[in-house]
């Protein structure tokens, strides 16, 4: 079983949203244990759960009464659902708040990649090794065709 333990460590925001998340999941999961576990409660009233008879047959009135509570519990679990789903949809949908930039980092070397305008016909006669050189962009038109190479 899953541990939930108090942290006052500082998290990013990407980890507090996925710890949602996950906190969502496993209220979810619990859910369906409970679901689960109302099913039995009615197959076991009615003796239809595996081999487990009920010590006396059923009475209409227990049957009722197994019904009403099982009806109270899941209208309990879907109003829980219908929260979870609201909860991991504004999680899914918070916006992401960055504080301002940074100051500006150095200058970088500009680097010796050259790009020069070619059409489609010229692009076909570069060599394979020129076609896959590092950075290159090329772009595809039909018919009036120029790529960045």
């Amino acid at each position: 079983m899953s541990e939930i333990v108090a942290s006052h460590k500082k998290i990013s925001r990407d980890e507090a949203i996925n710890r949602i998340l996950s906190s969502i999941a496993m209220e979810e999961l619990a859910l369906s244990h409970v679901i689960n576990a109302e099913g039995e409660k009615i197959q076991y009233v009615i003796g239809t759960l595996d081999d487990n008879m009920p010590p006396q047959p059923a009475t209409i009135e227990d049957v009722l009464r197994v019904n009403e509570s099982v009806e109270r519990t899941l209208e309990v679990a879907t109003r829980k659902q219908m929260i979870l789903t609201q909860k991991m949809t504004e999680a899914l949908r918070a916006s992401n708040m960055q504080g301002p930039p940074g100051p500006q980092g150095p200058k970088g070397d500009p680097g010796d990649l050259a790009a020069r305008l070619v059409t489609a016909y010229e692009y076909e006669a570069l060599s394979d090794e020129e076609k896959r050189r590092p950075g290159i962009l090329w772009v595809v038109y039909p018919d009036d065709f120029f790529g960045v190479v």
